[in-house]
């Protein structure tokens, strides 16, 4: 691997918390099997579904920009021991 390829391989690996030590390419594997484990598993595709959904009732697309029609924060719900709130169009997590 070129030393540039090489240097944003340990950065991306650094990021997830994923630790590198002699073999970078196994390192990259394991990010990449991280990735694949969280697009398959059945909670966050469900999530997904319903933030997709929630966002085509709000009639904003997913957009959520500057110039929306969204005007700041939509709504909330209690999740656990904290809150999420929808901000313009994104789901932000509260602990308080």
């Amino acid at each position: 691997m070129p030393h540039r390829r090489l240097r944003y391989a340990r950065v991306l690996c650094a990021l997830v918390d994923v630790p590198v030590y002699d073999s970078v390419p196994e390192s990259l594997h394991l990010v990449f099997a991280l990735y694949t484990a969280f697009k398959e598993n059945p909670h966050f595709a469900a999530r997904s579904k319903a933030n997709q959904a929630q966002n085509n009732n709000n009639g904003n697309g997913g957009g959520g920009g500057p110039g929306s029609s969204s005007g700041g924060q939509q709504g909330s719900r209690s999740s656990g021991g904290g809150q999420v709130m929808n901000v313009d169009g994104a789901d932000v997590f509260s602990l308080e």
